[in-house]
């Protein structure tokens, strides 16, 4: 295999800012595939797919697009702007038919059109709801799937009341129809509201941050595919870096075969993956990077944020990903390497939950019981390649 044929397929294999779109480059998530498979075979049966950012939620939507091929199906990605009409005229307008039509005549040939849906939504109405959605779909015997992803992003709450009564109007009179939505949450009241009446027909699926196995499959199945081999140690490293987000394992594994293949090697090293961390950090998504500055540039010099982000981003956490105050401190002694107490950070941890600072923390809990944690995990990720990188730079020794 030539250099020129790595670098190709490694543009595949590794995928850091697309999402995947390839059956055989998906790894993992069996239980939230098995869930989505069920609920898309099940009449009536629709579902919402949450979880964090990064997690690959629109990867895995995508790939229940490739599994269901026979389907009619649509996908719809949902922006700001978006109304429930403007949603509904996207979506449909991606499902054709074929009619045929006999011509006049006794050797008339058939004419085959093509029709499209959003074509029957009503337009002397500047606003529809469920009812003309059901209409649509009232006669229709054919399987359809539609896939509302991004959901989070939509701002208006009457559009997101309608979403939830046309799940209810579907799952009860048009069971052929299954919509999946998909969106940045905790929770699925925080992403679709309160709605009692939809706990019979909508399965709640929650994307978790992905195990060390399934990280360690993502990076296996791709060197495999370049016929490279890696360093344990270093393989060891991509996998907890990444923190459970397959984007940076997919950003790290990319860049260090990248290096490796350059310099005509087959085993990925130590040196390879110091230089991703650095690529890592090049290419990093403008957002983290403008969000770590907000937090911790200020007029007044030198302050405390910077190394307080540091000790979050270090502290031991719960199942939640929280850390708590005692926790923190201790990390942040280690940065400074001299004695503190919680009275020398609890303003900064205040202070970096606020606006001003883009809000970059939050806090979780109350009176003693307070923790706090990144807002955007991925920042977490970020912050930790960082601090391995200034050690490079400083030749410190790296744990």
């Amino acid at each position: 295999m030539t250099t020129e044929e790595k670098l190709e397929i490694l543009n595949k294999v590794f995928s850091p800012t697309a999402p995947i779109e390839q059956k055989d480059l998906f790894i993992g998530r069996i239980d939230q595939i098995s869930n989505l498979g069920m609920t898309i075979d099940e009449r009536g049966q629709h579902a919402v797919l949450y979880g964090e950012r990064g997690v690959g939620k629109t990867s895995l939507s995508n790939l229940m697009l490739l599994i269901y091929h026979d389907l009619l199906t649509a996908k719809v990605t949902c922006n700001r702007t978006e109304t429930f009409r403007t949603l509904w005229s996207k979506a449909l307008k991606k499902v054709h038919f074929i009619k045929e039509e006999k011509g006049v005549g006794f050797k008339a040939s058939q004419k085959r059109s093509t029709i499209q849906l959003d074509l029957f939504l009503p337009v002397d109405k500047d606003e529809i709801d469920s009812d003309d959605i059901l209409n649509i779909f009232d006669k229709l015997s054919n399987k359809i799937l539609f896939v509302f992803d991004e959901f989070d992003s939509i701002v208006d709450e009457n559009t997101k009341v309608r979403f939830a009564d046309t799940i209810k109007a579907l799952s009860d009179n048009c069971p052929n129809i299954t919509l999946l939505i998909v969106g940045i949450a905790e929770n699925v009241i925080e992403l679709i509201g309160s709605h009692p009446s939809l706990e019979r027909c909508l399965k709640q699926i929650k994307m978790q941050r992905m195990s060390n196995q399934e990280l360690g499959q993502i990076i296996d199945n791709g060197l495999f595919k370049l016929n490279m081999k890696i360093d344990g140690s270093v393989r060891n490293k991509i996998i907890s870096y990444s923190s459970g987000f397959p984007h940076y394992t997919h950003l790290l594994s990319k860049y260090s075969a990248y290096n490796a293949i350059l310099n005509k090697r087959q085993l990925i090293d130590n040196k390879d993956f110091n230089s991703s961390v650095k690529q890592a950090l090049e290419n990093a998504n403008p957002h983290l990077r403008d969000s770590l500055q907000k937090a911790t540039v200020s007029s007044k010099g030198q302050t405390k944020f910077e190394d307080v982000l540091c000790s979050v981003a270090l502290a031991k956490t719960d199942e939640y990903d929280c850390s708590s105050i005692t926790d923190i401190l201790k990390e942040y002694v280690l940065k400074i390497e001299k004695e503190a107490k919680r009275e020398d950070i609890s303003y900064n941890l205040t202070t970096l939950c606020s606006k001003p600072k883009g809000e970059i923390l939050e806090k979780v809990g109350i009176s003693n019981n307070v923790k706090y944690r990144f807002k955007n995990p991925l920042i977490k990720a970020y912050i930790k390649l960082r601090l391995h990188n200034q050690k490079l730079q400083n030749k410190l020794p790296l744990k």
